[in-house]
């Protein structure tokens, strides 16, 4: 976002997990983009693998594989476990996304990630949905009164119209409320 701020970018990807409150003031806007759900990813031959879904209560007394790129991540999911009443057992902290896989496709644990990371080809990983959801808002940022530039217009539609993983795989794309989807 001071990116955006000092005009060294025109544009930023933001999610709502991530943008602390106070952090988007009255000179930016956003446009929604997708919703991106959270799955549970496990090693093939995972005791849950077999599962359509799997809950929280499910991961009580899991090896967790955190992933630490994002410490809003980390504190979401700590949250969410402890507000139903367990501690993460973490095992590892890793510093990108593929060092946790490789961590969970050899059975140390499990996590949680974004379902954008699920739509990858994740072989010998099992990606389960997580019920009940948790999921986050991502958008795109811009200095306001931009929004009509046709430049910002045509990397809008770029976004919205590129090639996406498909919904089954937890995505849910937004539809514009000013009725351009």
């Amino acid at each position: 976002m001071a990116a955006l701020r000092s005009w060294q970018t025109d544009v930023a990807i933001i999610d709502d997990l991530n943008i602390l409150p106070g952090v988007l003031d009255s000179n930016m806007e956003t446009i929604p983009l997708l919703d991106d759900v959270f799955h549970v990813m496990m090693g093939k031959g995972h005791r849950l693998a077999g599962r359509d879904y799997v809950t929280l209560p499910d991961l009580k007394e899991e090896r967790w594989i955190i992933d630490t790129a994002s410490s809003t991540y980390t504190r979401m999911l700590t949250e969410a476990c402890q507000g139903i009443g367990f501690d993460l057992q973490i095992m590892a902290r890793c510093k990108g996304f593929e060092v946790s896989v490789a961590r969970i496709r050899s059975h140390a644990g499990i996590s949680i990630l974004p379902g954008l990371r699920a739509s990858h080809d994740l072989q010998d990983v099992q990606v389960r949905p997580l019920q009940p959801e948790i999921r986050r808002k991502i958008s795109l940022a811009f200095r306001k009164g931009q929004g009509r530039s046709p430049a910002l217009r045509a990397f809008v539609a770029a976004c919205r119209h590129g090639k996406r993983p498909q919904p089954e795989r937890g995505l849910r794309s937004f539809t514009s409320p000013h009725g351009d989807a």
